[in-house]
């Protein structure tokens, strides 16, 4: 009876151990991704005239700038709800929209494939 009862109790301190370790192991790597640098695919798009225009209830805005990260503060972006002037003279008729020289090359979520298509950027 005692046997049983140390190799249940082995059993369960093994299994807590391997739990723990593969929990330790899982937020090491997690954390040790780190958010991709994109500076300078955001400064080469503005440099190379590309305009954002979208809204702050757009969900998908809000998509397209966390593929940027911290680094969508470089994009030339144009909030609709507060220039809406601006978006209409461009002819923007839905969010998110990418246009460049006050034409519109692209509507909807676009990948940094397209954008570097649209706008001759190297990707990082």
């Amino acid at each position: 009876m005692k046997k049983i009862k140390k190799k249940y109790w082995v059993g369960i301190v093994s299994l807590v151990a391997v739990s723990a370790l593969v929990a330790v192991l899982v937020m090491t790597f997690a954390g040790a991704q780190e958010e991709a640098d994109y500076s300078g695919f955001a400064k080469c798009l503005t440099d190379n005239g590309l305009v954002f225009y979208g809204t702050d209830w757009c969900g998908h805005c809000q998509d397209q700038k966390e593929m940027f990260g911290k680094d969508i503060d470089l994009i030339d972006f144009v909030n609709c709800d507060f220039e809406w002037g601006t978006c209409t003279d461009a002819g923007v008729r839905g969010y998110p929209t990418w246009g460049e020289d006050g034409k519109i090359i692209a509507i909807g979520t676009q990948s940094f494939q397209n954008l570097a298509d649209f706008s001759g950027c190297e990707l990082p």
